[in-house]
């Protein structure tokens, strides 16, 4: 690929999935985000954004949600937009997935920031694929947990840009806390796709049940957005005690058709995370929480997604919540929703 050939047209059109307010630029090259807090963005409405001051280290984040909201808006095209889009879907049906992997990932390979810059104690990890890679992630740990959080991240960024949302799962959810890059991302080796992503998610699970504390071999599994349908290919393969979807969509395809619905080859991507496909196959207790407001992935993929499963699961909708501030929108019931499920799972057990 032509080095910032497609750079503002990725921008404009593909969606890219990261953590409230935290501004993207996007470059070939990795960039570090200036840094600085602001309390003008939060509306005091809950709890969680009330003390985002007293959780925040001063240092490098720059929540502003409506400079975020503007890069993330892909809705919207002109005339010569439209022609772009002709070519590039030919350059993907003829350049294979490589291309193809360009407009879904946005990785970034700079860690700015680690846990201790939100008070958190946290433990380096490095652990290998089966295909040789290795990987980088955290592990945070809490003495009153009895399960692990396992956190499949969105398409953009890395584990840097999610230390607000660690921050407050950790105080509220009661659970060791395991977050890690995907090949490409961050530290960790490689380049990304979709295979690549579930061998990813295969080598962390494995690493976790090689884990010696209480509560770190019960795990649940937690994929927002992209992360979703790892998390979701996880869940066919392993034994956990639930499975927890944020914002997911049903398939690469689907949403193709969603960004470009004049757009007739949309079913030969070569990428597919179908998540529906996914869900029919589970055997595990499913929680799946979607904003009503969400304005990259459509409202309705999230509960076909909840449809197609089968029982126990449940659907919270987080009202007025868009696609990346569900956390803070959703304020305490967003945690007190995930607290009960992860109790719930905890007592009744892994499903055989």
């Amino acid at each position: 690929m032509v080095p910032g050939l497609f750079s503002s047209f990725q921008l404009r059109y593909f969606p890219m999935d990261k953590t409230v307010g935290e501004r993207w630029v996007w470059r070939q090259t990795s960039s570090k985000p200036v840094l600085s807090v602001s309390s003008t963005v939060w509306n005091g409405r809950s709890e969680a954004s009330r003390n985002i001051k007293n959780i925040l280290t001063p240092g490098p984040i720059n929540y502003d949600i409506a400079a975020y909201n503007a890069v993330d808006r892909h809705m919207r095209f002109s005339w010569q937009g439209s022609r772009f889009c002709c070519f590039i879907v030919l350059a993907i049906i003829l350049g294979g997935c490589r291309i193809e992997n360009n407009f879904i990932f946005h990785p970034n390979r700079v860690i700015s920031r680690a846990p201790s810059d939100v008070g958190l104690a946290f433990e380096e990890v490095f652990f290998t694929t089966q295909d040789g890679l290795l990987l980088h992630g955290w592990f945070i740990p809490h003495q009153e947990a009895r399960a692990t959080f396992v956190w499949f991240h969105g398409n953009a960024g890395n584990i840097s840009d999610r230390l607000l949302n660690l921050k407050l799962l950790h105080d509220n959810i009661k659970s060791h806390i395991f977050i890690f890059d995907y090949r490409g991302y961050g530290r960790s080796e490689g380049m990304a796709s979709e295979e690549g992503t579930y061998l990813d998610g295969d080598a962390a699970i494995r690493y976790l049940l090689q884990r010696q504390e209480a509560g770190a071999r019960q795990l649940v599994l937690f994929g927002r957005s992209l992360g979703a349908a790892v998390a979701a290919e996880m869940a066919t393969r392993f034994d956990i005690l639930g499975l927890i979807l944020e914002s997911p969509f049903v398939s690469i395809p689907e949403m193709a058709r969603v960004i470009f619905p004049w757009m007739p080859f949309m079913s030969l991507l070569r990428t597919r995370y179908d998540v529906v496909e996914k869900v029919r196959k589970i055997n595990t207790r499913l929680l799946v929480l979607h904003g009503d407001r969400d304005e990259i992935v459509p409202f309705t993929q999230g509960k076909k997604v909840f449809e197609a499963a089968l029982e126990p699961k449940m659907f919270q909708p987080i009202l007025g919540a868009a696609h990346n501030d569900t956390f803070v929108v959703g304020g305490e019931n967003y945690f007190r929703t995930l607290r009960d499920f992860i109790e719930i799972a905890i007592a009744t057990g892994i499903k055989k």
